[in-house]
């Protein structure tokens, strides 16, 4: 199987635009796309877009220097096994160069350039990055060659004892390869037993290689017990073949995988390599993106339909109100008309009333105000709010927010908020967050009066009363929120649309509420909402914001 090597790209960040012409006239003689960054924060987002062989960082740079921009990296998992050189005119300082390899540098160069060692040190990442690159087809070719060259290798043993050393060191430098990628990497035979595994795949598995060698993949790894087909018809056949987006649950907890399988063939063993890689996170980013698409495109499409309903709307409004004014001011209104129409006028307004016209004119301004706020709330939900923001302390939001809760009449109709008990968990120093403060109250008080409303009535045999447990911690560069409840809980298809637009689960209601809740802590805020839930045992609502 030929695999290409893609062309490696190297990062150079320095704010001096000089530097960044002598790099590029140095390093262009090397086989790699050179790009440049004039800051850290240029970097960071330049990275996001690209895979990069190397990165060389200067350390000192205004607004944030490159040992700041070094441990943001290093943060990040994407991110973490990219090689950094650092760049200095600072003479050489062991305070500095600990700083710089404990932020996570693999060597520092002094300025002025010595063009020769510098193109010496970038070949060489060069090259592991191309060994990486290309360890699919290293794997499948040397495999085979390897097994080959042992045959051949035993018979010379007594002759050559170099030559037995030579293969003990491929043998290493192999495995040593192998063992370095962040994929699982799994050898099987025509029965799908276990051959070889690699670091990453004993670790991923929970088996050491004596555990697990000889038994089927699926024992070792849950995910082939619905893949165990595929890969069989694919040995057979002899067919690479490519299945993503695996969903496997490990003790109750959803991991998704991507997994390729590539048989191999040979004159002494037949079988498969596989590939499982953990695709987890990228799965829910992706999830986020699409959801975030879906919410702007729903959101387009709510403003036309508010615009277009709002102007018949205020017509029926106002001519209803119209009628129920004529019609009050043509009942007789005093007594002397009232004995002049042979009757009352409390008689009059009994006998209209009993023949229902007021309560239906009554009903009519209900619905027509009802309608008006869903128009509200899609307009809302449509616009992106400019409001004013402030510095708030997320824990006193959450307790004005829930004193705001305690006389909220949505929440006493379910039932008395006594029967709820709040717990608080809050860190310590979780830092002011800047956000519209009514916008983050009404996202709150929308979850708790959700909450709520499910768990109306869930009161145990036991006499266990419903509970809110609300927590706030410093999560990296974000304050994380999480509002959990113990009602009944969510299914889990219904999770995935609990956020969309005008879906909901009661019999009555717009759908909007948490629509908007997303819309404002994603789109207003730059934040993320995410919801877990389990039948049953409650369901988590976790926000996380910004510090800025």
């Amino acid at each position: 199987m030929e695999v290409s090597n893609p062309i490696p790209k190297i990062l150079i960040v320095d704010d001096n635009p000089e530097n960044l012409f002598v790099f590029e006239k140095i390093l262009k003689k090397l086989d790699a796309d050179i790009i440049s960054a004039g800051s850290g924060n240029e970097a960071l987002s330049t990275i996001l877009y690209n895979d990069f062989a190397l990165i060389i960082l200067d350390v000192q740079m205004p607004e944030m220097d490159g040992y700041e921009v070094a441990e943001i990296l290093k943060d990040d998992e994407r991110t973490e096994n990219i090689p950094i050189i650092f760049v200095t005119a600072i003479d050489r300082d062991n305070a500095k160069e600990i700083k710089g390899y404990t932020s996570g540098a693999v060597d520092f160069i002094f300025k002025p350039i010595n063009e020769f060692i510098l193109i010496s040190k970038v070949k060489i990442f060069l090259e592991i990055y191309k060994m990486k690159s290309g360890l699919e087809k290293l794997v499948l070719e040397q495999t085979c060659e390897l097994r080959e060259n042992n045959k051949k290798l035993k018979a010379q043993i007594k002759k050559n004892q170099h030559t037995t050393e030579e293969l003990a060191d491929a043998r290493s430098y192999l495995v040593n390869v192998v063992n370095s990628i962040s994929s699982s990497m799994v050898t099987v035979d025509l029965h799908g037993n276990i051959i070889e595994m690699n670091t990453e795949a004993k670790k991923r598995s929970g088996f050491s290689f004596k555990e697990a060698k000889g038994k089927p993949i699926k024992e070792v790894f849950s995910c082939f017990s619905k893949l165990t087909r595929k890969m069989m018809e694919a040995m057979e056949k002899e067919e690479s073949v490519e299945i993503r987006r695996v969903k496997v649950y490990v003790r109750g907890k959803l991991f998704i995988k991507d997994v390729s399988i590539s048989p191999m063939k040979n004159n002494s063993t037949r079988g498969a390599v596989i590939r499982i890689d953990d695709v987890t996170e990228r799965a829910r980013i992706d999830e986020m993106m699409i959801q975030s698409e879906k919410m702007l495109s729903l959101g387009g499409l709510a403003a036309g339909m508010a615009h277009e309903i709002n102007s018949p709307l205020a017509g029926i409004i106002q001519n209803i109100q119209v009628l129920k004014n004529r019609i009050e001011r043509d009942i007789p209104n005093n007594r002397s008309t009232a004995r002049e129409c042979g009757t009352t006028m409390e008689a009059i307004k009994a006998y209209v009333e009993k023949r229902g016209i007021f309560h239906m004119i009554d009903s009519i301004m209900e619905c027509g105000e009802r309608t008006a706020q869903i128009v509200k709330n899609m307009l809302s939900f449509s616009q992106k709010s400019a409001g004013l923001t402030t510095r708030e302390d997320i824990c006193e939001l959450i307790d004005k927010t829930i004193k705001l809760a305690e006389n909220e009449y949505s929440l006493k109709k379910s039932f008395n908020f006594r029967q709820i008990e709040i717990q608080r968990q809050y860190a310590p120093d979780i830092p002011h967050i800047k956000c519209q403060k009514s916008k983050i109250q009404q996202v709150i008080l929308n979850l708790l009066i959700n909450g709520a409303h499910a768990m109306a009535g869930n009161k145990d045999v036991n006499g266990k009363i419903n509970c809110f447990v609300l927590k706030a911690r410093l999560e990296k560069e974000m304050v994380c929120m999480e509002i959990e409840d113990n009602g009944p809980g969510i299914d889990e298809k219904l999770c995935k649309k609990i956020f969309e637009p005008f879906f909901t689960t009661k019999e009555t209601g717009t759908g909007l509420g948490l629509s908007i809740a997303y819309f404002i802590i994603t789109e207003e805020h730059g934040g993320t909402m995410e919801v877990t839930s389990s039948q049953g045992k409650g369901t988590r609502f976790t926000i996380r914001l910004p510090l800025e």
